[in-house]
């Protein structure tokens, strides 16, 4: 489920260990930017009147992973205070009639 890098939060935490706080963030949001592609080429495009239903998807998707994963809330608070969450687009298609 990660790169064969291993976890970025890990060498993120082993570089601020040996004093570079600069280079662990820009790990951790390498990790993020990594996630984030993920998801957006798994859900981008989708149709307008499926907005609800990405959005309950990715919610509750989420949701179990913090519950399973009570620890990360500190870095999923100081995370959500620090970045801007990216832009994503949808498609409205619309079909020729004959």
């Amino acid at each position: 489920m990660f790169e064969k890098k291993g976890s970025y939060v890990n060498r993120g935490n082993k570089q601020i260990q040996e004093g570079n706080t600069p280079l662990a963030w820009q790990t951790v949001i390498e990790g993020l930017n990594y996630y984030q592609g993920k998801a957006l080429k798994a859900f981008n495009p989708y149709p307008v009147a499926d907005a609800a239903l990405v959005v309950v998807a990715l919610r509750s998707f989420a949701d179990s992973i913090e519950k399973a994963n009570p620890t990360c809330e500190p870095l999923v608070q100081d995370l959500q205070n620090r970045l801007k969450a990216p832009d994503i687009t949808h498609t409205e298609k619309f079909h020729k009639t004959k």
